[in-house]
């Protein structure tokens, strides 16, 4: 009863950041939520969806295709890198870089949720996979899917992004689900029905 007496003002523009508080406190200590599943997606167009990349997704016989060239506008900016450094012993492995757009869609939950997607890796992908956050301050964590055989989560945002884990994973070519479950500050993700990152954060915020 609780949490349907808060969500209204918790969710409210502008919303109540007491209400916000009592919300997410209660949903914690009880583990009760109000989220059901949504498409966010309407696979015809990209409707809801904006920041600057539409030129560069298209929606085909229902799939959210990227094709992302390197130009002016991207080029020469940070973006999600992959690879080690060091200053000591062999040289390390030029980290690969990744000429990126970013396509947003605003989806508020008021508690814990999950989201879920499927992902096509080919012989051309470089890069796939999920990004969540809050558009407020940029702040913003990436779930990525390496050919190579990675699964990382990371934080991005207006500077480089930073690596919080990197897992191996058996990826195939082809489609593949991943899904990403937060409660509280945990954050799970499953790849084709197997965990293969589990982080703690230290606040929600993060």
């Amino acid at each position: 009863m609780a949490l349907r007496v808060l969500r209204g003002p918790a969710t409210a523009l502008p919303p109540s950041e007491k209400a916000r508080e009592m919300y997410f406190a209660i949903a914690d200590k009880s583990g009760v939520t109000l989220e059901s599943w949504r498409l966010i997606f309407n696979e015809r167009d990209l409707k809801g969806f904006y920041g600057g990349g539409e030129g560069d997704f298209a929606v085909l016989d229902g799939v959210l295709v990227a094709s992302i060239k390197e130009d002016a506008d991207n080029a020469n900016k940070a973006g999600p890198t992959t690879g080690e450094g060091g200053t000591e012993g062999p040289a390390p492995p030029k980290p690969d870089l990744f000429a990126f757009r970013r396509l947003f869609v605003d989806v508020e939950p008021a508690g814990d949720w999950s989201f879920s997607a499927e992902v096509l890796l080919d012989k051309t992908s470089t890069l796939a996979g999920l990004c969540f956050g809050k558009k407020a301050d940029g702040r913003f964590c990436g779930v990525g899917l390496l050919p190579k055989g990675y699964v990382d989560l990371a934080t991005l945002g207006a500077s480089d992004g930073k690596p919080l884990t990197r897992n191996k994973v058996d990826l195939a070519a082809g489609w593949n689900k991943l899904r990403v479950d937060v409660a509280g500050t945990r954050v799970v993700v499953t790849l084709n029905g197997q965990e293969v990152v589990d982080f703690l954060f230290e606040t929600r915020a993060e």
